[in-house]
C-alpha cells in the first residue's frame, strides 16, 4: 500500500514512547521516513529506539541541542522539500528558532506566517499572559529571574510550582511544588545549582482531576483528529509527574474551554501537533499549558487506529485526507504507559491484582507492540534484567 503523498518525513526526538508512536504510525502507513534522534547517550547501542522496524536503516543521532539538530538539518537539505515532524520540545523550539534557515528546504510545524510564534508561546510566561488577554482560565503566575538569587514576589501564594519556564531548555524531574515560603527558598537554591536562570512560579491549583487534549490541526478543519483523556494515575504522583494510565473522556465542561482553545489555534494560523493539559477543579477548568508538538499520549491515538501523525502529514504535502480516515477515538478507552505504570506496584500506589485488570481493560499500551516485536522488547529488556537480578540476587 502507498501512503496518500510522495513527501519524505524526517522524524525528529528523543529516544521516548513520543517519538516511537510517530515512526510506528507513518510505518505502518509506508511512508518515507526518516529518523533524527537527539541523545546524549555515547552508545547507539542503548538507544532503544533504534530497534524499530520501521527506520532500520534510516536513523541519525546528533546531541541534544539546537545547535547539533540545526546543523544536521542544513547538511541534510536538498532541493525537494521534506516534512519535518518533531517530538519534543527541544525540536519543536528548533525548528521554529530556526525557520529562515530551514523553511527554503523542509515542510514546517508552526503559525503560518509567524515564524517564531511558537517559541514565543511555548515561554511558560508568555503562555500565562496570552491566556489573560484571551479570558482563558489560568492560574496565577510569576516570572522569577536571577540576579545573584532568585526574588520571591511579595505577592506569592502558597503552596504553589516553580517550573523551568521554557520546557525545551528544562528537565520535567525539576518541577517542584512547594507548601511554604522556606519550602520555596530551598527549591530555588536548587534550581540556580542546576544552572537555571529564568523560572515561572504558578498558584498550585487542587484539582478532581487532569485532563489532556491532543492531536493534530489541520487546513481541513472538519479533518483535525484528536482525543481528550481523564489522567488517573501519574508517577510520581501528587502532581508533576508523567501519566502513566488514562481513560478518554468527552466532559461538556472541559470541552467547551478545550474547543475555546483550539479554535483561537486553528483562526491564528497553526498547523500542526498540539497538547493541551487542563486542570479540573471544583471551582472549574484551567489552562495549565499548550505544547506545539506530538503528545506523550499521541501512542493512545494511533493504537486506536486514529493516524494523527499521518493525517497531518498528508495535509501539508497537499494530498486528500479522504473522508475514511478515523478522528476519534471512542469514550472510555484507556491507555498506559505499561512500564512507567509498574512503578506504581512497586511504591504501592496500587495492588498487583489492580494493575493486571487495568491492563486487561487497556487499548494502547506505550511500549508493546507485537508488530514492531524487537523494539518492544529493547524497550522491556532493562526492566527484565533488573527483575531476574532481583529475583536471583534474593535466592542466594
Amino acid at each position: 500500500m502507498k501512503p496518500g503523498f510522495d513527501k519524505k518525513v524526517i522524524v525528529i526526538g528523543g529516544d521516548h514512547h513520543n517519538t516511537l508512536a510517530v515512526v510506528r504510525c507513518l510505518g505502518k502507513m509506508h511512508c518515507n521516513q526518516f529518523l533524527l534522534v537527539h541523545s546524549n547517550q555515547k552508545d547507539d547501542d542503548s538507544i532503544c529506539i533504534l530497534r524499530s522496524k520501521y527506520i532500520i536503516g534510516k536513523t541519525s543521532c546528533v546531541s541534544s541541542s539546537e545547535e547539533a539538530i540545526v546543523q544536521w538539518l542544513m547538511d541534510y537539505a536538498s532541493e525537494e522539500k521534506t516534512i519535518l515532524f518533531p517530538c519534543s520540545d527541544l525540536a519543536a523550539y528548533t525548528i521554529d528558532a530556526n525557520y529562515d534557515k530551514l523553511c527554503d528546504s523542509y515542510i514546517l510545524p508552526g503559525f503560518k506566517d509567524k515564524p517564531g510564534e511558537v517559541v514565543r508561546l511555548m515561554d511558560k510566561w508568555e503562555q500565562s499572559e496570552w491566556a489573560q488577554e484571551h479570558g482563558i482560565p489560568m492560574a496565577e503566575t510569576w516570572k522569577l529571574k536571577k540576579a545573584e538569587q532568585f526574588e520571591i514576589p511579595d505577592d506569592m501564594v502558597y503552596p504553589c510550582i516553580v517550573k523551568p519556564e521554557v520546557s525545551a531548555f528544562g528537565s520535567k524531574g525539576d518541577i517542584t511544588i512547594c507548601a511554604d515560603c522556606d519550602a520555596l527558598q530551598t527549591a530555588l537554591e536548587q534550581f540556580v545549582e542546576l544552572g537555571y536562570t529564568q523560572l515561572v512560579c504558578q498558584r498550585f491549583l487542587r484539582k478532581k482531576y487532569e485532563a489532556c487534549a491532543y492531536g493534530c490541526i489541520v487546513d481541513e478543519y472538519e479533518c483535525c483528529a484528536g482525543g481528550m483523556i481523564e489522567k488517573i494515575r501519574e508517577f510520581p504522583p501528587g502532581g508533576g509527574g508523567s501519566l502513566t494510565y488514562a481513560k478518554f473522556i468527552d466532559e461538556p465542561s472541559v470541552c467547551i474551554l478545550r474547543d475555546k482553545i483550539l479554535d483561537w489555534l486553528f483562526k491564528s494560523g497553526y498547523r500542526g501537533q498540539y497538547d493541551v493539559e487542563l486542570f479540573v477543579c471544583e471551582e472549574g477548568v484551567y489552562l495549565n499549558e499548550i505544547n506545539f508538538r506530538h503528545s506523550g499520549n499521541g501512542y493512545a491515538l494511533v493504537k486506536n487506529g486514529v493516524y494523527a501523525p499521518y493525517i497531518w502529514c498528508v495535509s501539508v504535502a497537499g494530498a486528500d485526507i479522504g473522508k475514511k480516515m478515523k478522528f476519534r477515538v471512542k469514550t472510555g478507552k484507556h491507555h498506559m504507559d505499561e512500564i512507567a505504570d509498574l512503578q506504581q506496584i512497586k511504591c504501592g500506589n496500587i495492588s498487583v491484582v489492580k494493575w493486571i485488570r487495568d491492563c486487561f481493560r487497556t487499548s494502547a499500551f506505550a511500549k508493546w507492540d507485537m508488530a514492531d516485536i524487537k523494539c518492544t522488547m529493547a524497550y522491556y529488556m532493562p526492566l527484565i534484567k533488573r527483575t531476574t537480578r532481583k529475583f536471583f540476587g534474593k535466592g542466594r
